[in-house]
C-alpha cells in the first residue's frame, strides 16, 4: 500500500497523471486495469445491443459518468492519505469537474 501512495505522489501533476493512468489501466496486471477490464465486461454484458434499445444509451452513458467519479473521489482520497503520511498539509478541494 505504500508504493501505493508513494507513486500517487509523484504524478500529481495533470500530465503526468493522465501518463500513469494511461499505463496503469492498459495493464491487465495493474488494479486499476483489472477493474477497467471488470466494469468493461459488466457494462457489456449489460449494454449489449443498445442500438436496438435507445433508451438504454442514455443509462449506459449515466453509468460511465458515475464511474468515473467514483474513481476520481478514490483517487483525492487515497491522495489524502498520502499527503497525510508524508506530514505535507492536504490539498484544497478543488472542482471534481475540471479533471
Amino acid at each position: 500500500m505504500d508504493d501505493v501512495l508513494e507513486e500517487l505522489l509523484q504524478h500529481r501533476e495533470p500530465e503526468a497523471l493522465q501518463q500513469c493512468l494511461r499505463k496503469a489501466l492498459s495493464s491487465s496486471l495493474h488494479p486499476l486495469g483489472k477493474l477497467l477490464r471488470t466494469l468493461m465486461l459488466t457494462f457489456q454484458a449489460t449494454y449489449a445491443g443498445t442500438g436496438a434499445n435507445k433508451h438504454l444509451q442514455g443509462l449506459a452513458r449515466e453509468e460511465v459518468k458515475q464511474h468515473a467519479q467514483e474513481l476520481w473521489a478514490a483517487y483525492r482520497g487515497l491522495l489524502q492519505v498520502a499527503l497525510q503520511r508524508k506530514g505535507q498539509a492536504p490539498e484544497a478541494e478543488e472542482d471534481t469537474e475540471t479533471r
